[in-house]
């Protein structure tokens, strides 16, 4: 996979080497089933090994499918691919009661579908030892080589046909000694890296990067009491390229330091790690860079609750290297956690979210990194296991120049499944059983239901015609507005399976409006008035007694369409036009005879014209419409429905991924000017609005009180891909705005029922990126292409519904509003927008509780 930046691994060395013995390194970072084999901080994983002479094998194999939203890592024109990675590797460690030594070998082995030039191929061998020449003094060390390919998302990439590939070679070598609550360990590293040439169009040169990178240190550590220890430690370290100036010029030759004092700590058997602050400092070569003096600080920590849980945090800051013009490198500050956490036997959950600030020095670029993922592995035979996983990668730039923009920001998305076998024996992780969940009988279900409904509703209407001699228009308008109702149907269950019939009917008047304030401008406005309709409902009795189901009918809905152009006589056409029903939805009891319904439905209608005259001639705009509705009901049921007593886990922490739909609509309110003697200026109001799909993660903490009130707090990070656009061809202004990454956080109260269903509202803030076009004349340098991170208002519903004792589903709407922003093309006769965005979700997650 991908990673966001290629992190030089020198200072990361070095304080392993000077932590641990031996220092440990693999070229792999995998969350794999298999890989708890390697790793001593899981009790329930035992795996050992094939024996082989004094030592013992762990060969494996993976074969990897990744679809990838956004393969080149940029803002905009993202380009999709499928990728295909077959991963050998063999690991072997000694089986010595003294002294030890670790071989390790693999590769990567990367193929994409539809774009070939991006293929690559890994590879890595390394070896580590530890001589133990007495019980309190021993020597440590290793060394290795790895291939590797630069990641697009890298800011150092040269935008090459190819991606940047390089050579790492490697090696450590230390000692430790002990006496008595005093261990004396030093270590040194030394890392050679040699980058291979690629074509880009400016000609640069990679050989230009090569360096070698060397650094020696030592740390003191006191052991004050068997759970808590001091320490100090100091580290130097000298970087030296082999060409005296890169691509700009600059000598990029440095030396520095860091000094840090802190603590170890381990006040049980579920809890140890170490936390430290110092200072670092590193010195440049070429007088141009000053130096670079900053705090120090950093953190990890374990915590262990359970043999089946295991949470790992920490906190890092570090000097990184780079190719951009002006400066001599970046502070990279970053905060991150995973969790990994057994579901059964054969089920493991895995989890990551990390936030980084990488501080460019002497320019004016501050980058803004998140990585979050959820993946699941089962385990299918002794050796086999299905890998799965979702990952959101993201980075938001302060740089304002558009053609930076392009790399310097980016949002991706990337799905994986894969099979992994592993040719040593590993052990079945033993998970002890709960009490009975408990069952709800479903033969309340069937039979006659009504109820009434109130919800909220996105109109989208995709507008096309003529401008005369200025050519074709196309807009994507709409708006949100509330409608309510009432719904009536009939139910029948066969072995949990639900089939029905529902009838029914809403009263709504939500208006999208568009008006131009000019000589021959047009006014015209799209209302939804009444709707009914009837549907097949399919769905699936849970073992609490909540349906979930899904949809498919029929809606015939009444619209008005007024039109209007300066100067002529205004057009106004009532349809009633009927559409195709799709939803999906959940209903709670909260009665033996009652429930409450949340759900959400796309309708989409047939086209129709609107002919009008523009005062002298007549044209036709032709209107597509579709509606999302997101509805909250209430029910009465005429059979009884036995209500269960399901002991479902809502307290402690939770993580999950979800996903649907995520509407956008834009107010848009501009004062444009015309070229003319003199200019004339108009003004434009209009509602702009388009659907389209999120998908994104969430964790959080909650805690139930009085055993029914609950109290909770959420972060989540997702992306959308969400925009509108008008078009005007082949003269005239083309402007949209897209939704991209977003990330939030919320407070949750609800109330926990005795089914173990969660009913909550949620309120919080979130922050969007969204981007912005705008493009009047010929000269595309003044075109307006922006991002803009704006924080908005967060407010929604839902519910949760257990699965399992401790594995979730839930139906979740929010509505976010934001603030506004505004701004001025760069033309000589110059128009200003000003644009408030607002959003509206309906998204299904699936979740675990730890």
């Amino acid at each position: 996979m991908s990673k966001i930046l290629r992190r030089h691994p020198l200072a990361l060395a070095i304080t392993a080497a000077l932590a641990v013995s031996p220092l440990t390194a693999t070229a792999q970072d995998t969350n794999s089933l298999s890989a708890d084999a390697q790793s001593a901080n899981q009790p329930t994983i035992n795996a050992t090994g094939l024996p082989l002479g004094s030592f013992l094998l762990y060969p494996e194999v993976a074969l990897t499918g990744i679809y990838d939203d956004n393969i080149y890592f940029t803002r905009t024109d993202r380009k999709a691919d499928t990728i295909t990675v077959l991963s050998p590797a063999i690991y072997a460690r000694s089986n010595w009661k003294k002294n030890r030594l670790d071989i390790g070998a693999g590769l990567d082995a990367a193929r994409f579908t539809d774009n070939p030039t991006e293929n690559y191929t890994n590879g890595w061998v390394n070896l580590q030892g530890r001589l133990d020449l007495t019980q309190s003094t021993n020597l440590f060390g290793g060394a290795g080589i790895d291939y590797q390919h630069e990641s697009r998302s890298s800011q150092d990439a040269f935008v090459g046909q190819y991606p940047t590939r390089y050579r790492d070679n490697h090696a450590n070598l230390g000692f430790s000694q002990s006496l008595g609550p005093w261990t004396l360990r030093v270590a040194g590293t030394a890392s050679q890296l040699d980058y291979f040439n690629v074509e880009n169009s400016a000609g640069w040169s990679n050989d230009l990067r090569d360096r070698t990178v060397s650094a020696g240190g030592a740390r003191l550590t006191y052991r004050v009491t068997p759970q808590y220890g001091v320490f100090l430690q100091g580290a130097r370290d000298v970087r030296s390229y082999e060409s005296k100036v890169d691509n700009y010029g600059y000598n990029r030759d440095s030396s520095g330091y860091r000094a840090v004092a802190g603590l170890q700590f381990a006040p049980s058997n579920q809890v140890k790690g170490e936390v430290f602050v110092g200072h670092m400092r590193q010195d440049y070569t070429d007088s141009r860079f000053d130096p670079i003096s900053a705090p120090d600080f950093g953190a990890n920590v374990q915590w262990q609750p359970s043999p089946l849980t295991k949470v790992t945090g920490y906190v890092s800051r570090s000097l990184e290297e780079t190719t951009l013009s002006g400066t001599p490198g970046y502070l990279y500050s970053s905060v991150g956690g995973k969790v990994t956490h057994w579901l059964n036997g054969k089920t493991r959950l895995n989890g990551h979210l990390s936030y980084g600030r990488a501080d460019y020095k002497q320019i004016d670029r501050n980058d803004n990194i998140i990585d979050a993922g959820l993946g699941v592995d089962y385990r299918l035979t002794r050796g086999l296991f299905l890998e799965t996983s979702y990952r959101v990668l993201s980075r938001n730039s302060n740089v304002s120049d558009t053609q930076q923009q392009f790399y310097a920001d980016y949002i991706d998305n990337q799905v994986s499944i894969g099979l992994r076998q592993v040719f040593y024996p590993v052990p079945q992780v033993f998970v002890p059983g709960g009490a009975p969940l408990g069952s709800a009988s479903p033969n309340g279900l069937g039979g006659f239901y009504g109820g009434l409904q109130y919800g909220y509703a996105l109109i989208g209407t995709e507008s096309t015609g003529g401008r005369g001699s200025h050519g074709t228009d196309n807009g994507n308008m709409g708006t949100f507005g509330g409608l309510g109702g009432g719904f009536l149907g009939y139910g029948f269950v066969n072995d949990r399976w639900y089939l029905g019939l529902e009838l029914h009917g809403n009263e709504g008047d939500t208006t999208w409006y568009h008006n131009k304030t000019k000589t021959g401008g047009r006014e015209f406005s799209s209302a939804q008035k009444n709707d009914y309709g009837a549907s097949l409902r399919v769905g699936y009795v849970l073992d609490n007694g909540t349906l979930p189901y899904v949809n498919v009918g029929a809606v015939n809905t009444h619209f008005n369409t007024l039109y209007a152009v300066d100067g002529a006589a205004p057009v106004e056409v009532d349809k009633h036009l009927t559409g195709t029903e799709l939803g999906v939805g959940v209903e709670v009891p909260t009665s033996p005879h009652t429930f409450v319904r949340l759900a959400y439905n796309y309708i989409a209608y047939p086209k129709y014209d609107i002919t009008y005259s523009d005062g002298s001639t007549l044209q036709t705009d032709t209107l597509h419409n579709t509606q999302s509705q997101v509805m909250l009901g209430v029910g009465l049921r005429l059979r009884a429905q036995p209500m269960p007593h399901f002991r479902a886990k809502v307290d402690g922490f939770y993580a999950g991924a979800q996903f649907g739909d995520n509407s956008l609509h834009s107010n848009f309110d501009a004062d444009q000017t015309d070229s003319g003697t003199p200019p004339t200026t108009s003004h434009l109001q209009a509602d702009f609005a388009k659907a389209g799909f999120s998908s994104g993660l969430f964790a959080g903490y909650g805690k139930t009180f009085k055993q029914h009130y609950y109290l909770g707090v959420e972060g989540e990070v997702d992306n959308a891909h969400t925009g509108w656009q008008h078009t005007r061809t082949p003269t005239g202004r083309t402007f949209s705005v897209a939704q991209n990454a977003s990330y939030g956080a919320s407070v949750r109260l609800g109330y926990v029922m005795n089914s173990g269903t969660l009913i909550y509202g949620k309120l919080g803030a979130v922050r969007t990126r969204f981007n912005t076009q705008y493009k009047k004349g010929n000269n595309s340098s003044a075109w307006v292409n922006r991002d803009d991170t704006k924080t908005g208002e967060q407010y929604g519903l839902g519910v949760q519904l257990p699965i399992t004792r401790n594995v979730f589903t839930r139906f979740e709407y929010t509505y976010r509003q934001y603030q506004k922003y505004s701004f001025t093309t760069a033309t000589g006769n110059a128009d200003t927008v000003q644009i408030e965005n607002g959003a509206a979700l309906f998204r299904l997650g699936i979740g675990v509780v730890f």
